[in-house]
């Protein structure tokens, strides 16, 4: 029951790791080209366009949305994105050469490889109290003394679970960290 239940943990967390490196890492406002290229196309066909030129001011649609202007029918989504990225690289009261998305960015990056270092250290020293257990070819043998027991030697066939063990929590770890990081690199939404 045990070894199924180990099985099962496994299973499940390759998933979620395949999972969030698939997804989360490809996720994001700006991660494609399409966004940029969609708004050179924009700006090319429609923003310069005579038909959506404001002909009581003279002023093209372009200009009208690089002013953030909101009583804009044509190129709200634009606008919008044009919010966002002003949003995200404007600057803050304490700090005015640094942008709030900027900072923010690079904080959550910060926080996130240390979670994620941790996680690696625990990984090697539990490696390395693992290898310093004494190895035989029988069985494990463990002696009890008192309310305490002690490990008194590791089989081979259990060692080499356990660094199977260790190797996954890695794999893990850096699967989680690369999703991760790619997701945080290329989200512009400050609350997430």
């Amino acid at each position: 029951l045990i070894i199924v239940a180990a099985i099962a943990n496994v299973f499940m967390q390759l998933v979620c790791s395949i999972v969030t490196l698939e997804q989360l890492a490809t996720s994001g406002s700006f991660v494609g080209d399409a966004a940029v290229d969609d708004a050179k196309m924009w700006r090319v066909s429609e923003a310069q366009s005579w038909d959506r030129m404001d002909k009581a001011n003279w002023v093209s649609l372009a200009s009208r949305v690089c002013q953030l202007d909101g009583t804009l029918v044509f190129g709200t989504s634009q606008t919008s994105r044009l919010k966002e990225i002003k949003s995200y690289v404007g600057g803050m009261a304490a700090l005015d050469s640094l942008g709030a998305g900027h900072t923010l960015a690079i904080v959550c990056l910060s926080v996130f490889g240390l979670i994620i270092a941790d996680e690696l250290r625990n990984c090697f020293l539990f490696l390395e109290a693992l290898l310093a257990i004494p190895r035989s070819f029988k069985k494990t043998s463990i002696s009890e003394d008192g309310d305490e027991f002690k490990l008194i030697s590791i089989s081979i066939w259990r060692l080499g679970f356990m660094l199977g063990t260790v190797l996954l929590r890695v794999c893990i770890a850096v699967m989680v960290l690369v999703a991760g990081g790619r997701w945080l690199a290329n989200t512009s939404m400050l609350g997430d």
